[in-house]
């Protein structure tokens, strides 16, 4: 890391080839209820140990003003995003894919955060964790 907290561009680099190189994450299919509990226990096996954790959970938000002065930041971040929202869009059902309107936020930095959101808010409403 350089001293200001955030990657040099050959760490940047690095990470993006890695991340691109390595094989689509497989997250189980996602169908109805019953399958959202073993499809949420998965998500954090496979995300977490490729640094998607971050981008998914809406933690870590595209810095646009980064994303213009480096172009080593945007594509980690876009390799980051892509990676991660493909992994959640092809879990799920056709009918899921079209109640999510995954097209809509696809090209949007911050999508896999948008879905990762749509999906628990749908699987988790009536629970007493997200009530709306």
């Amino acid at each position: 890391m350089n001293p200001g907290g955030r990657y040099d561009n050959k760490e940047l680099a690095e990470n993006t080839k890695a991340l691109v190189s390595s094989p689509p994450i497989k997250l189980p299919k996602l169908h109805s209820k019953s399958d959202y509990k073993s499809w949420r226990s998965e998500v954090p096996l496979h995300f977490d140990t490729r640094m998607l954790d971050a981008i998914t959970y809406g933690t870590e938000r595209y810095d646009e003003t980064e994303g213009l002065r480096r172009a080593k930041y945007y594509e980690l971040f876009s390799a980051q995003k892509n990676k991660a929202f493909s992994a959640l869009a092809l879990s799920l059902s056709v009918d899921l894919r079209t109640t999510f309107k995954i097209d809509d936020i696809r090209d949007n930095m911050d999508a896999a955060a948008l879905l990762f959101t749509r999906i628990t808010q749908h699987f988790e409403v009536g629970e007493g964790i997200n009530p709306d």
